[in-house]
């Protein structure tokens, strides 16, 4: 019975041994006295029967903790495994402990049972002093680690108990004294210590109750020795697990600040190829899922903020995909306008690593989440801009045509003229002005079939379309621009006010006049005849 309990509440359990020793004290107290001493030596028993019962249990458990020990001692073996066996029954031996109190008593058991057997002084001396340790009063605790240069696996235990229980009594100042006496030997010259920097993310967990100049410090520290280019290869991965570490903890407490001061370093680092892969994909390890929503959530309430707009984006960037692929849910759900706006703005601050998110916007079924990718696409500088938005352009809701059109202008790309042509006759009227006002810009000679497509095979009641058309073809330079300009002169189904554009194009070139003029006189009884007489007098040129 006794075994078992022993093996819950020190072996399994993390909740402690008070538990497990109350419901033994139970048991002891609702048994016959007796039933449960005949099991023990008979100079155990009359010192256990004078005991009340949670005084007994408490001993019963020590018992069996210190035979427990002893055996495992005995039969450890050596060289390397022997220290890992001693490590666990030092744990075992202080799990055992309800008060500090009870250390001297465990020890002297301890010795007793060792007496009999093979084992190292060395060993039993190590148990001793870490059992003496816990009877020791905080302050001198504090004293004793701060004295330490270095710290054996032993002393940073040690450390990290110690720290649990300054944090408990919110002494944050010693924690803080502590941790860095720690992290000194970052400030040592040469490559540090692998045992050393591997302790490093453990030590930043049990310190994350803290807040204090602790973690700018030893943000500094750690940075220091991520850029010291002698330091293996080992020891570079120990110290990017350090930062990773930092960063994750100081997110809890949301300084953002020092984790953007951290990804800077990893990103100049990664520009070597040689940390390309180490330090690269360091940086999406920066932040938690919890920590990308709240960049996110503190975005919105200060999105006019331009200092913490360039940190969010920088940490979005850094953690990857799935970060920016929540800045776009964000901005789908976003109900408040100057929101959506300041979020575009945010993402075009990413940089190229949304621009594959932003491409797919354009393949949504709802029509503002495509006019978005639209103008993400236009912020981000795609590269491919115009065979991204080409088929857009065609797009049944004019707002969307609206901002494809708007992005590729803002591209200021000049091959834009062919893809506008191409999508001419799907345009929404509105957007149509503004593309043949940039088409009468441009000049494409290669847009001219389009334009011509376009006018000859239009739909009736557009006439004010057409003569856009028709101003856009007249500034195409060449013979063939004239040719076009007398075929619509002739088209006697276009509207008047079309074929008069035409002829107003056609009259300002010579030859263009002269052909007006054959026009008039073949055609003299064609509504326009006598007006494209006098325009071709006007003149000049005939």
């Amino acid at each position: 019975m006794v075994n078992g309990f022993f093996t819950s509440s020190l072996m399994d359990s993390s909740s402690g041994p008070n538990r497990s020793y109350g419901e033994l004290a139970k048991i002891i107290k609702e048994m016959r006295p007796e039933f449960v001493l005949q099991n023990f030596p008979p100079q155990r028993r009359e010192e256990l029967r004078a005991l009340p019962p949670d005084q007994m249990a408490a001993e019963i458990v020590e018992d069996t903790a210190v035979k427990w020990a002893v055996d495992r001692l005995v039969s450890a073996p050596s060289g390397p495994d022997a220290v890992i066996v001693e490590e666990e029954v030092i744990r075992v031996l202080l799990r055992s402990l309800q008060t500090t109190a009870m250390a001297d008593r465990l020890a002297k058991k301890l010795a007793e049972f060792v007496k009999q057997f093979s084992i190292p002084p060395t060993t039993v001396k190590h148990i001793q002093e870490e059992l003496s340790w816990v009877t020791l009063k905080s302050k001198d605790k504090t004293t004793k680690l701060l004295s330490l240069e270095k710290f054996s696996a032993g002393d940073f235990r040690r450390l990290l108990e110690h720290l649990k229980e300054l944090i408990k009594e919110t002494d944050f100042d010693s924690c803080t004294a502590l941790g860095n006496q720690y992290l000194a030997f970052l400030d040592q010259p040469g490559t540090p210590a692998p045992d050393e920097m591997a302790r490093v993310p453990e030590l930043l967990r049990t310190m994350a109750g803290v807040r204090s100049e602790f973690w700018q410090r030893t943000g500094e520290r750690l940075i220091r020795a991520l850029e010291k280019k002698d330091a293996g290869e080992f020891v570079h991965r120990q110290v990017i697990n350090g930062l990773i570490a930092l960063s994750k903890t100081s997110a809890l407490y949301e300084d953002f600040k020092l984790i953007q001061g951290v990804g800077t370093a990893f990103e100049k680092n990664a520009t070597e190829p040689q940390h390309e892969a180490c330090c690269g994909g360091a940086l999406k390890e920066l932040l938690t899922v919890h920590a990308v929503d709240r960049v996110i959530e503190i975005f919105v309430q200060k999105k006019d903020d331009l200092p913490w707009t360039r940190t969010a984006a920088a940490l979005l960037r850094w953690s990857g995909t799935p970060a920016i692929a929540k800045v776009f849910q964000q901005l789908e759900d976003e109900p408040t306008a100057s929101v959506r706006l300041a979020i575009l703005r945010l993402i075009a601050r990413v940089g190229p690593a949304a621009l594959m998110l932003a491409r797919a916007q354009l393949k949504s079924d709802r029509w503002y989440v495509v006019r978005n990718g639209c103008k993400l696409l236009g912020e981000l500088k795609d590269p491919e801009l115009l065979s991204q938005l080409e088929p857009v352009l065609k797009h049944p809701d004019p707002r969307v045509q609206k901002a494809a059109v708007t992005a590729l202008m803002d591209g200021r790309d000049k091959a834009r003229a062919l893809v506008f042509a191409g999508a001419l006759r799907d345009m929404d009227p509105q957007v149509l002005e503004d593309v043949f006002t940039d088409l009468m810009f441009l000049k494409d000679p290669r847009c001219q079939d389009a334009i011509e497509n376009f006018i000859f095979e239009h739909e009736h009641g557009k006439r004010k379309m057409l003569t856009h058309a028709v101003q856009v073809l007249a500034a195409l330079p060449g013979q063939r621009t004239l040719d076009s300009l007398m075929r619509v002169l002739s088209d006697g189904n276009l509207d008047k006010a079309v074929r008069r554009s035409a002829m107003n194009g056609l009259t300002r070139h010579p030859e263009g006049a002269e052909m007006v003029k054959k026009f008039a006189e073949a055609f003299s009884d064609d509504p326009l005849a006598a007006e494209a007489l006098r325009q071709a007098k006007a003149a000049g040129h005939v």
